[in-house]
């Protein structure tokens, strides 16, 4: 096998590692209402199945954030498979919650494993930077997106009690698994520390702070929409509304490639604002529609203009530093995706749906003003010191 041959076939192998992996997270999803309902459980119990996922990613981000830095790429992605290997195999084998829980844990774990390691390595695979941040983008939006979509559309086509979607998905990790123990041996490794903590640096900060408002609105889309649109009579809507939160966002990143981070970061943003807009709009009327164009909005924004803008910004750190800063940028977005969900959860079972994702917009709209507002004033302090 040629180079050039070999370089394209270590792309593809770590491109489908990363959609396996992303996909298995979300394929529980439209059970979880069916869970929640027959435990005698709210939107809060819902969230906090969520959350458990991104309990035990960003552990591992923080303490391994530059793990494939030390043990090479190919191991930490070969690493992440084996673990979502076993938890499809788990969910699989036994649905209860209690193997739920542990599932979602170890779902966190292989997808903090994978994120930085896969970035970094496609960057060295791939010469033209903005290429190497759109597929990562592509492949990771598609991946979270399609599994909940996948399960679904399975649940209406075979009645099984155990969903078709989680053997198919169990047998192409399996695949991923072959065909990744043949990806090149001569990657980085034994660089630094085994635990390599993530860093932000003054360029990306930015970045990191609107992944975060960005995908805690994905994270409320997510956790909140399928049971409000059930109560309208909307069934079967969790996988649709996963896919158009999470999903959309990869068909509008090309448009990021000839345009600068910063652009993709500011038109994101406004994205953001009219999708929450729709979204308190579609709960006040009872709109289906209206909802649904929200959750499209949502992804959009958060793993659309904001997340391929963000990435390719902190992939241009240098090669020595990028997973660590790959993982920093990670560790922003997951917060945000888990922990306001969990809140608003909760908070809807209490003081209802639509007054709780009201508050949550009077909390994240006070922050980002409260961040622009320091954000002008550091700039103009670098001014004045450079005069």
């Amino acid at each position: 096998m040629n180079a050039i041959t070999r370089n394209k076939y270590d792309v593809w192998v770590i491109a489908a590692s990363l959609f396996t992996i992303t996909l298995s997270v979300n394929l529980q999803i439209p059970l979880y209402t069916r869970y929640a309902t027959e435990g005698g459980f709210g939107d809060g119990f819902i969230a906090l199945i969520f959350s458990v996922y991104v309990m035990g990613l960003i552990p591992v981000l923080i303490i391994f954030g530059g793990i494939s830095d030390r043990i090479g790429r190919k191991r930490s992605i070969v690493t992440a498979l084996l673990i979502s290997l076993l938890s499809n195999v788990l969910v699989s084998m036994n649905g209860s919650l209690e193997v739920l829980f542990l599932v979602r844990l170890l779902q966190g774990i292989s997808v903090a494993i994978v994120l930085g390691a896969s970035a970094a390595f496609l960057s060295d695979c791939i010469s033209d930077l903005n290429r190497a941040a759109n597929l990562h983008g592509i492949v990771v939006s598609l991946g979270l997106g399609s599994g909940a979509i996948i399960t679904s559309f399975s649940l209406s086509l075979l009645k099984w009690e155990t969903p078709a979607s989680y053997f198919m998905v169990t047998g192409a990790n399996l695949l991923c698994l072959v065909l990744a123990i043949f990806i090149k041996k001569g990657d980085v490794g034994r660089i630094g520390k085994m635990i390599r903590f993530p860093i932000v640096t003054n360029e990306s900060w930015k970045f990191c702070c609107s992944i975060f408002f960005t995908w805690s609105l994905v994270g409320v889309v997510i956790t909140v929409v399928p049971s409000i649109l059930l109560v309208m009579g909307f069934h079967g809507g969790t996988g649709l509304v996963v896919f158009l939160a999470v999903s959309s966002g990869a068909f509008f990143q090309p448009l990021c490639r000839k345009r600068s981070s910063e652009w993709a970061l500011e038109t994101g943003l406004y994205i953001a604002g009219i999708s929450y807009v729709l979204l308190l709009l579609g709960v006040y009327l009872s709109s289906v529609p209206i909802i649904l164009l929200s959750a499209g909005l949502t992804g959009m924004s958060g793993l659309g203009f904001v997340y391929v803008g963000g990435l390719r910004s902190v992939m241009d750190t240098k090669s020595e530093l990028r997973s660590r800063a790959v993982s920093g940028y990670f560790i922003f977005g997951y917060l945000g995706l888990g922990l306001p969900c969990v809140g608003i959860g909760y908070l809807g079972d209490t003081v209802g749906i639509l007054e709780a994702i009201f508050l949550y917009g009077v909390v994240s709209g006070t922050l980002v003003v409260c961040g622009y507002i320091y954000g002008i004033r550091e700039k103009g302090r670098r001014i004045k010191i450079r005069v």
